[in-house]
């Protein structure tokens, strides 16, 4: 869909900047719905606290995003804090499946800007993380049909934060946000005079000859894509008229759920949301367009399942804020990609 959305734009002679992230996340249980949904504002340097839990020892309740839920207790074994996997999945937004076959083992991951899965074996202490092969403190174990599992570890490994807080016998685990661009480093094109803030978790893995479009991917497990192409234009259109552009160019089965105009630091972006029934998948897109120095600039987002847009928000939000219709060459944390003439 990603490649058909960019040929269709470089037919237009209108001008246009295509910024295409792609989310391309997995089926999200309804606990890990409800979860993303419980946002909170605390703010660290980077990160924003997306989700939190508190769990006392010796306690068979739980307090996940302030409501309470009934757990296997937590306990100590060799020194290591096992607790019940329910809460993780709930908290950390994560998926479960099982490997398959005779084995027992299973898979959890999520699917975050910075994602993450992990292949747990009941009973071994060997784990696989990101498709790498780790060592655990201590073995899952099955324990009145609750997975127990070292909660450091697995915290951790999902970026997440775990305090004991002795006044209350009692562990506080943390979910933060990851932040979608870096807070000093740019990336740009001084010829065609644009620049954001640098994504973060991506590489560079496409330019065209003319530098006219340029493609960047997540490497860090997450399935999305960064692409921007420029072409130039000096008729003036309206917001509303670059809507009309934007449904011009979309596939046939691709629907329209709601257009409308949305002010951020760079100016007034029209905007244009989708749905695209594939073989076997539905997408989901934002198009965000605006209109500078001649030229006409579309960010699209994009992922297939509609359970889980809070992240895409998030996502869309960090790029449209760090998002500038020039390039300062006086920045020296400004990565210049412009392919420049041979001399």
């Amino acid at each position: 869909m990603t490649q058909f959305i960019f040929s269709n734009h470089l037919k237009k002679s209108a001008a246009l900047i295509v910024l295409c992230l792609s989310l391309l996340s997995g089926s999200l249980s309804a606990a890990a719905a409800e979860a993303s949904s419980n946002t909170g504002t605390k703010a660290t340097e980077n990160s924003l606290l997306r989700a939190e839990a508190i769990i006392p020892f010796g306690s068979k309740k739980a307090t996940v995003n302030g409501k309470e839920m009934t757990i296997e207790p937590l306990y100590e074994t060799n020194g290591v804090t096992m607790g019940p996997l329910n809460v993780l999945i709930k908290l950390f937004d994560l998926s479960i499946k099982p490997v398959g076959g005779s084995s027992k083992a299973i898979i959890i991951s999520n699917e975050l800007y910075r994602s993450h899965s992990m292949e747990l074996t009941p009973g071994q202490k060997i784990a696989i993380l990101d498709g790498q092969m780790v060592r655990l403190p201590a073995a899952p174990t099955v324990k009145k049909n609750s997975t127990m599992v070292p909660y450091r570890a697995i915290i951790e490994a999902f970026d997440g934060k775990v305090v004991f807080e002795k006044d209350k016998k009692a562990i506080r685990i943390q979910v933060l946000d990851q932040p979608v661009v870096d807070s000093k480093q740019r990336i740009g094109d001084s010829n065609f005079g644009w620049s954001l803030g640098a994504p973060l978790q991506m590489e560079l893995i496409d330019q065209s000859e003319s530098g006219d479009h340029i493609l960047f991917t997540g490497f860090s497990g997450g399935s999305f894509n960064v692409s921007v192409t420029v072409e130039e234009n000096d008729k003036k259109l309206t917001p509303q008229q670059l809507i009309e552009s934007m449904k011009s160019t979309l596939h046939p089965s691709e629907t329209v759920k709601s257009t409308a105009v949305s002010k951020q630091p760079t100016g007034d972006f029209a905007f244009l949301a989708t749905s695209h029934n594939q073989a076997f998948n539905t997408y989901y897109y934002q198009y965000w367009g605006i209109q500078a120095n001649d030229r006409v600039y579309w960010l699209t987002v994009s992922q297939n399942s509609v359970r889980y847009t809070a992240e895409r928000d998030r996502i869309s939000k960090a790029l449209l804020q760090s998002f500038r219709t020039s390039f300062d060459e006086s920045d020296p944390n400004l990565r210049d990609f412009a392919i420049k003439p041979l001399s």
